[in-house]
């Protein structure tokens, strides 16, 4: 044995032995998982109890419908009663034509059906029914996404409700059509609508369309389950299947449909309504907390649709911009400053669109105020000289699976005796690879599962080293 393979020899038995003197893998699952659960634990009793001793304001709806509203309804209309309230009926109003006579009754639906809710909260609306019959359905101020209610106005929603009544089976997908991309408040609409004519006739109309398990909810899962097989088997050209998938589906066709800080805030402070949301938020959710845990920041990596837009501009900068080691360190956590913040932009102004400080909706719906449209181009623009600028140091739904992640169960082996060539380390296009003592680190709270660092370490000389040290542990008779 010569002496470099003398040296190899003492290195490997050096690193069986330091390994040997390691907490187990599950003495560091636990302490991994007790520290992300004692951190999500710490956020929300401080918000709960901030909630408490402020007084969370509750999103008001309006105690009473105006008279521009219900001119609104029904422009033929010329005059209306007040309030109509009788043990046998839901109250309404009664709208008279210029003649005086009765040509409809107006009902509202926080009188029948304040339960219901949409992304945000209840989505007032007035009904008009006439015979039995609907003849017109108008949306009220409420607390929904402005972009959602824009998909509404310009796909003409409310106008598939006229003529409807207690006959039809109020079923979507079958007599109603939902709008892809603002589903839940189109579903709440629905069952607002449903119930006002089940109510005003004394009637059982048909279902409101929860009918057999959406196809949304099996194709997220199916893009999890694909970006799951492309993190363990190392494909690259799946990787980038996965995000082009989920960009048109998740991104375009379904508007934005990504887990965000609306979504924190509301698991916070509504968890009773959280069910309400449907089967495709509850899969995409659900496989979010499983992938973390999993795996680590594998939705941020994979199945973002804004995420894979943002890698786009980065990659299509070739001498994009890389922040040195100690300013990427202190800027990532700028992100969890956000995610303190999202919350207590809830409880100051109490409108869960004020929680949304991401660029997801704007860029996907193609609408949006002058500062949101302003923000969406920062983050576009400095996405083409930092790689992923806005998934690493401002985005707060990153920021909380960031904090899943320090307890993710699958995590890539330390490669021992590096020969600081560096390849792994520059090939990272988030900075979660440092060098450290005779190994290279990894923050896996910011790893994306890439696996842009395995396909560098193929030509890098801790791979031979690697190779040889197997050969040198074979029997003997293997060597001669």
């Amino acid at each position: 044995m010569n002496a470099c393979h003398a040296g190899i020899l003492s290195a490997v038995v050096n690193r069986n032995l330091a390994m040997s003197e390691k907490p187990s893998l599950r003495t560091g699952y636990l302490r991994n998982l007790g520290t992300a659960a004692s951190i999500f634990v710490a956020l929300y009793f401080f918000y709960f109890g901030a909630s408490a001793l402020l007084g969370l304001p509750k999103p008001i709806i309006s105690a009473d419908v105006r008279d521009s509203d219900l001119a609104a309804l029904l422009p033929g209309a010329a005059s209306f009663s007040r309030l109509v309230e009788r043990e046998d009926s839901p109250p309404y109003r009664e709208a008279f034509d210029s003649k005086g006579e009765r040509i409809a009754l107006v009902y509202y639906s926080v009188d029948i059906c304040p339960e219901v809710q949409g992304y945000c909260w209840h989505v007032p609306l007035i009904a008009a029914l006439g015979q039995g019959k609907l003849m017109a359905v108008r949306l009220l101020s409420n607390w929904e996404t402005p972009a959602y209610i824009s998909m509404l106005d310009k796909s003409d929603y409310l106008a598939q409700y006229r003529d409807k009544g207690a006959s039809d089976a109020f079923k979507a997908g079958d007599d109603v059509d939902l709008v892809t991309g603002a589903t839940a408040t189109s579903r709440a609409i629905l069952s607002e609508v449903r119930g006002i004519v089940a109510a005003a006739t004394g009637t059982e109309t048909g279902q409101a369309g929860q009918g057999a398990f959406p196809v949304s909810a099996l194709i997220i899962a199916g893009l999890f389950i694909a970006a799951a097989a492309a993190y363990l088997l190392r494909l690259r050209w799946l990787r980038y299947g996965v995000m082009a998938a989920s960009a048109a589906y998740l991104g375009f066709y379904m508007k934005g449909f990504v887990f965000s800080s609306v979504d924190i805030v509301r698991m916070i402070f509504f968890g009773k309504g959280l069910l309400g949301l449907g089967a495709a938020w509850l899969v995409l959710v659900g496989a979010i907390v499983v992938s973390s845990l999993l795996f680590g920041r594998l939705f941020c990596g994979y199945l973002c649709p804004f995420g894979a837009v943002h890698e786009l501009c980065g990659r299509l900068f070739a001498g994009r911009f890389k922040f040195p080691g100690r300013l990427a360190a202190r800027l990532k956590y700028v992100k969890y400053s956000v995610l303190l913040a999202v919350p207590a932009l809830y409880l100051i102004s109490g409108r869960l669109s004020d929680a949304a400080v991401e660029p997801f909706s704007t860029f996907f719906t193609f609408s949006g105020s002058f500062l949101q449209w302003a923000f969406l181009i920062f983050v576009l623009a400095s996405g083409f000289f930092v790689m992923r600028f806005f998934c690493r140091f401002l985005c707060p739904a990153g920021a909380a699976m960031a904090i899943l992640s320090l307890a993710r169960i699958v995590r890539d082996r330390r490669r021992t005796n590096c020969n600081a060539c560096g390849k792994c380390i520059k090939a990272c296009p988030v900075n979660a690879l440092s060098q450290g003592e005779s190994v290279v680190d990894a923050d896996y709270a910011e790893c994306l599962d890439c696996n842009e660092c395995k396909a560098a370490q193929k030509t890098a000389p801790c791979m031979k080293f690697k190779r040889l040290s197997q050969d040198l542990t074979r029997p003997r008779e293997v060597l001669r």
